[in-house]
């Protein structure tokens, strides 16, 4: 878990944050789930899970459970806490 990978993503997309705020309310995530709640193709959700398993956010698939929720919120707000 890259604090600087995560500073990057948050960074240069908008959208993350806004992913990983979804992903943290459980402790599993489906593709599903981020393509309703913030109304985007499937497609853009893959690029987002993606970058959230690149990060150590969430685990890579798991079949129809989805992805496994690897970070709390407590650490994600560590990582992204203004130095």
């Amino acid at each position: 878990m890259s604090s600087s990978l995560i500073a990057g993503y948050v960074a240069r997309d908008a959208r993350f944050t806004e992913a990983v705020e979804i992903a943290l309310e459980g402790s599993s995530l489906l593709h599903e789930t981020i393509c309703r709640r913030m109304g985007v193709s499937y497609q853009r959700t893959c690029q987002l899970m993606d970058m959230m398993i690149a990060a150590g956010i969430i685990s890579g698939f798991k079949g129809r459970g989805g992805c496994e929720v690897l970070m709390s919120r407590g650490e994600w707000e560590e990582k992204t806490a203004a130095p």
